[in-house]
C-alpha cells in the first residue's frame, strides 16, 4: 500500500492508543503490537505530557524499528503507524 493511500486511510480513523506522562512504556508497545496486529493502520495520540515532539519522535520511530513497523505520519501529536498483519498473509493463503 502507498503511502498517500494510507495517509489517506488515516485520516478517517481515531487514536486508538493514547500515551501519556509515563511514555512508552513495555506496555504501551505490547498494546501498539497487538493493535497493529489486529488493525495494520493505527493512530496514536502523544499527549502534551510527553513533552515537545523533539523528545519523543525519536522515540516513537526507535519503537517503529524494534516492532517492524513504519511510521507512516507524525502530524502534531498524534502518529500514523503500519504494519502488515501476519493474521492477513495467512488467511490469504
Amino acid at each position: 500500500m502507498e503511502r498517500s493511500e494510507l495517509i489517506r486511510k488515516g485520516h478517517s480513523i481515531k487514536p486508538t492508543v493514547i500515551v501519556g506522562k509515563s511514555g512508552l512504556t513495555e506496555n504501551m508497545d505490547s498494546e501498539i503490537r497487538a493493535q497493529l496486529e489486529d488493525r495494520e493502520l493505527i493512530k496514536v495520540k502523544m499527549l502534551r505530557s510527553m513533552g515537545p515532539p523533539s523528545g519523543w519522535k525519536e522515540d516513537i520511530e526507535d519503537l517503529a524499528h524494534r516492532i517492524k513497523a513504519t511510521v507512516v505520519e507524525i502530524k502534531g501529536g498524534t502518529i500514523l503507524l503500519f504494519k502488515r498483519s501476519s493474521k492477513k498473509k495467512k488467511d490469504s493463503k
